[in-house]
């Protein structure tokens, strides 16, 4: 079975902004079974550490959530995004912001 994220994204109107697609994940995330969430949960990390720079900045939009659960792993891979994709520079600073507002900078 195809993965719920990858197919919705191959699916979704192109009129879509990201930002709209990536609030539609995260409404998703609440609404359906844990199976589905963890679906999207793969696909949301597959997006930020492979080579597609939209999926990356929709992945990047979900803002609801973390994709890792720790702040050593989540600065290495938007230091690869930043890296790879300098204009996704604000969003990789939007989310690390998000993690030490919730967590704190310490927290790994």
């Amino acid at each position: 079975m195809e993965n719920i994220a990858e197919f919705l994204f191959s699916r979704r109107a192109r009129a879509l902004p990201d930002q709209g697609f990536a609030e539609i994940l995260e409404e998703l995330m609440w609404a359906l079974d844990e199976e589905m969430v963890d679906q999207i949960i793969s696909a949301r990390r597959r997006w930020l550490e492979e080579n597609s720079m939209e999926k990356a900045r929709i992945a990047l939009l979900m803002r609801e959530s973390f994709p890792y659960d720790s702040r050593s792993r989540l600065v290495e891979v938007l230091e690869q995004i930043r890296g790879k994709w300098p204009e996704l520079e604000k969003e990789c600073t939007t989310t690390l912001a998000a993690w030490d507002r919730c967590f704190g900078s310490n927290h790994s």
